[in-house]
């Protein structure tokens, strides 16, 4: 079951001024590290960190994502762009963020478990 849900658009153009738009789901994003919860000292509400790749031809998208309790804290969604010569890319851009992260918050259930 994938954590994250939607999508991203990303734009890409190339060398030669072509235009082409990309839709990346949000089911190709990988945890790369965190997800690990654990009870804040303070307020013993459940915290997380993640970070989430979704790796494609010629650039990667990198999603930061925290959380504490059941709300966000922060949310980054950038794009590292490689092998632009490979690929031919003179620039690439995210054009629609649609993505949907609550499914890396616990049930009831499992904080229960912490």
């Amino acid at each position: 079951m994938s954590m994250i849900s939607g999508y991203v658009g990303v734009t890409i153009t190339t060398t030669v001024g072509d235009v082409e738009e990309v839709t990346v789901d949000g089911r190709d994003f990988g945890l790369e590290e965190g997800g690990e919860w654990s009870r804040d000292r303070d307020d013993g509400e459940l915290r997380a960190n993640f970070i989430f790749i979704a790796f494609n031809d010629g650039f990667d998208l990198i999603l930061n994502v925290g959380a504490h309790g059941n709300v966000l804290t922060h949310y980054t969604l950038a794009l590292r762009i490689n092998d632009l010569d490979e690929y031919d890319i003179k620039s690439v851009a995210i054009s629609v963020d649609e993505l949907e992260v609550d499914g890396l918050f616990p049930s009831t259930d499992q904080a229960q478990e912490y």
